[in-house]
């Protein structure tokens, strides 16, 4: 499970008791849950570069240096657009993927753009992204299964199809 923005975490974080945040902390370490490199779902165009670089150290150092795992990951839904330089900052911080849901109600698109590409700052800065929009969606990221049939049966298939395709980016 990947959490999609760490202003949760640390809500919860604050609200819990001890025993719960521990058990928080071992799937965090076993790979259960996984962290974001982003502190909220940002109006990018309305955010300062200062603004994006402080909720990168906000999303992704503080529960790093936590619980002791690496964030390289960070998630962006709901949002209409993300800018050139939260790619940035988001690389300069460690992250090397970036997941974007963005919502077609709000952020419409072209049907034809490529769903998984490397997203480059304008100083030369890349992160692997998965976009999804109207014609794409998070099953297809994860590659379980073309028509969500039985997901164990069709494993093997999918871990093939993702390395399939990720080596075409």
């Amino acid at each position: 499970w990947g959490l999609e923005s760490m202003w949760v975490l640390d809500n919860y974080m604050r609200e819990r008791p001890p025993s719960r945040i521990d058990r928080l902390e071992a799937c965090v370490k076993s790979g259960q849950v996984e962290l974001s490199g982003s502190y909220v779902n940002n109006l990018h165009d309305l955010s300062s570069p200062e603004e994006l670089v402080r909720q990168v150290y906000a999303g992704s150092r503080k529960y790093e240096e936590r619980f002791g795992v690496d964030v390289v990951s960070a998630f962006e839904n709901d949002a209409p657009a993300v800018s050139w330089q939260y790619v940035q900052a988001l690389e300069k911080a460690g992250i090397e993927n970036l997941v974007v849901g963005a919502n077609p109600t709000r952020a419409p698109q072209a049907a034809t753009k490529p769903s998984l590409f490397w997203w480059e700052a304008p100083n030369g800065s890349r992160l692997l992204t998965w976009y999804t929009g109207p014609d794409t969606h998070y099953g297809e990221l994860y590659f379980l299964t073309p028509h969500f049939g039985d997901l164990m049966a069709n494993f093997d298939a999918s871990v093939s199809a993702i390395d399939r395709r990720l080596r075409t980016v």
